[in-house]
């Protein structure tokens, strides 16, 4: 996480920007067209089966009301700035956050998946065990191949492998799979990674785990811990933590878990080393998760079993299954995804799920792996959690413009509002896109808003700035922010031309 991107799981999972399976929604500035609807996986009582069926969905047609002109005077604006306006918006904007929608709805539940299904030949997913918001039914561990050894695509949650590995072996001796030829692991989340220890004792020893390497950063929550002596307080004599979640709650559910802040003991240690200005709660909160993590890249790769490091382009072959690998950052900085060419489908992980959408923590980066994903123009999508996509190809089409028109809303909200004459604040914008959001909901709209600034300002149609000492602005180095974004005081505005004044 200050240039820190330590972030293993986010502190915020519902995203208010959540699009729902077959809504329509605008794709240009006046048109609306009807979108095809995935088919998802309806469990019969039979392990293993499933029938297809639709989704229900709901029509947004939104707002179409004529804007009010802003007074903004265009040419001040990049052409490149225009031109995105122009594209998204239109002549004829519609009210970008439409009055009764319900953009904050939580505990949307997803079709009921089974504990195993053969999704393909070469394809068999096994359901992790662990639900929950964040993980939906259950993280998606997919067997690949039709040998006697055979490639897995993720590995669950170490807390629920009482419950998948007994499934699992089962699943294995029913597809007639000896053992593992190699372990994937699309990102470095707990609940991608987390039975791969067990599955080493059941099938191993030695079996090679491949991914992405993480970066320097990954660890800076661990390491400032260790360097200021704070871990002695957060674990008992054993060296476990004092408090753990549930498996498959929110980190946000976690903090209940955990005493009030006045109650918590650290002796003389403080949180004024933190970048991210956290309290101890939300630290504690965070070590739990990060000490996975730590553990299984730091202690265990490379050590207790081989480390296969990841690089674009890769090829990992086994019997009837050939995996290319694709870095697709964004959702976290080390993910990957993995294309098969036999079948023309794409191991997605949490990059793109099988219902709703997912927690982005970079979205310009996430906007350029979502592209890179549909120039492969894949049939069939295997996400990280959620039924498989067969629309996929389609599938990937609507996020990105889902994601693209939240991006042109905030562009307009700064152009309609000042233009490059005025600053505004995420909060200012939030206010201005979520017309109708409960107060006790709008920080989730603040964080979405500071995503989208950001990859206005990565892709050079913004700034932001910050304020030096003597009380002025200046604008904020945005490769120097921490995941959750540039600090809660900084201001937003439009690039400049040569002849515009802020």
């Amino acid at each position: 996480m200050a240039a820190c991107h330590d972030c293993t799981r986010c502190f915020c999972l519902d995203d208010p920007d959540a699009f729902v399976e077959g809504q329509r929604f605008c794709r240009g500035f006046s048109s609306f067209r009807t979108l095809p609807r995935s088919r998802a996986l309806r469990a019969s009582p039979t392990a293993g089966h499933v029938e297809p069926f639709e989704r229900s969905g709901t029509v947004f047609t939104g707002d179409t009301r004529p804007g009010k002109d802003s007074g903004v005077d265009k040419q001040e604006v990049s052409e490149e700035a225009n031109q995105g306006h122009k594209l998204f918006i239109g002549e004829q904007p519609r009210n970008v956050i439409a009055e009764g929608m319900q953009r904050f709805t939580t505990n949307k539940v997803a079709p009921p998946q089974p504990d195993w299904i053969r999704l393909a030949d070469n394809v068999v997913s096994v359901l992790g065990q662990n639900p929950g918001q964040g993980q939906l039914n259950g993280t998606n561990c997919y067997i690949v191949g039709t040998g006697k050894k055979r490639v897995l695509i993720d590995a669950g949650e170490f807390e629920c492998g009482d419950k998948f590995l007994p499934i699992f072996e089962k699943v294995m001796t029913e597809i007639g799979c000896e053992g593992l030829q190699e372990i994937l692991v699309t990102h470095m989340h707990h609940d991608h990674f987390g039975c791969i220890s067990q599955l080493q004792d059941l099938y191993g020893p030695g079996i090679p785990v491949g991914k992405f390497p993480s970066r320097d950063n990954t660890f800076t929550t661990m390491d400032n811990l260790m360097k200021h002596d704070i871990i002695k307080y957060l674990e008992d004599e054993n060296g476990e933590p004092k408090w753990k979640p549930t498996a498959g709650v929110t980190p946000m559910e976690a903090l209940d878990s955990i005493p009030p802040e006045e109650e918590l003991d650290w002796g003389d240690k403080g949180v004024e080393w933190d970048p991210l200005g956290r309290t101890k709660r939300q630290i504690i909160v965070h070590y739990w998760y990060q000490k996975a993590v730590y553990k299984f890249y730091k202690q265990d790769l490379g050590k207790k079993y081989p480390f296969h490091v990841l690089a674009d382009d890769d090829v990992i072959v086994t019997q009837g299954a050939t995996l290319r690998v694709l870095p697709t950052p964004g959702h976290s900085p080390d993910h990957a995804s993995f294309y098969l060419k036999e079948g023309n489908a794409l191991f997605s992980g949490d990059h793109v799920l099988g219902f709703g959408t997912t927690f982005v923590q970079d979205m310009h980066d996430y906007m350029q792996s979502l592209m890179k994903m549909e120039a492969l123009k894949p049939t069939t999508l295997y996400p990280g959690h959620g039924p498989c996509i067969d629309d996929g190809t389609d599938y990937l089409r609507r996020y990105i413009a889902h994601r693209r028109e939240r991006i042109e809303q905030v562009f307009s909200a700064l152009l309609k509002n000042g233009g490059t004459r005025a600053v505004l604040t995420a909060r200012e914008v939030a206010d201005i896109l979520y017309t109708n959001t409960p107060e006790v909901r709008k920080f989730q709209a603040v964080q979405n808003v500071v995503q989208n600034l950001t990859a206005l300002v990565k892709a050079g149609r913004a700034h932001v700035y910050e304020y030096n000492d003597d009380g002025a602005l200046q604008v904020y180095d945005i490769a120097t922010a921490p995941f959750n974004g540039p600090p809660s005081d900084s201001v937003w505005g439009l690039r400049k031309t040569k002849a515009a004044k802020l």
